[in-house]
């Protein structure tokens, strides 16, 4: 019993100090680990950036015919798809898939005019895809409504 005296005031801060050094540990690597996924956000939203511009300006009606012609070229360019080759190794997997479905869509209707509705559907996918990916997974909203904003007239569509 006298052994045991001796050890408890010795083995307290012991394992105090273990304690400590296995909270920093974690804490450190939590840290980085939170670091690295806020790099990882900051790359795909640049990714998704360059993916979407053309897009953009197909959908604004402002867009002047150059700036629509011009974002057709894109593309056709290496640096949109660089862009898209990042997109399908960063993105989720809900957004590679809508993106490919988005894409697959436009190439099936090369022959004729795409009907807006399903163009609607196609692109709001993809944007609620990207929404997901990169803030909040759990979001309500339909995919009509990621292009509320840009339609004026996409209520006739959708309701």
């Amino acid at each position: 019993i006298e052994d045991y005296k001796i050890l408890i005031p010795l083995a307290v801060p012991i394992l105090v100090a273990i304690g400590g050094i296995i909270s920093w540990l974690l804490k450190s690597k939590r840290e980085s680990v939170i670091l690295a996924e806020e790099k990882a956000r900051i790359k795909r939203l640049e990714i998704y950036r360059i993916v979407l511009r053309p897009f953009i300006v197909f959908l604004n009606s402002s867009s002047l015919e150059t700036e629509k012609k011009e974002a057709e070229k894109e593309f056709a360019s290496t640096k949109y798809k660089v862009a898209v080759f990042d997109l399908m190794t960063f993105g989720s997997d809900d957004m590679v898939r809508s993106y490919n479905e988005m894409k697959q869509f436009f190439y099936n209707q090369e022959e004729e005019q795409p009907s807006t509705k399903a163009m609607i559907e196609n692109l709001g996918d993809f944007l609620l895809s990207i929404r997901k990916d990169l803030y909040n997974n759990r979001t309500k909203l339909q995919n009509y409504e990621m292009l509320r904003f840009m339609i004026t007239d996409i209520d006739k569509l959708f309701k």
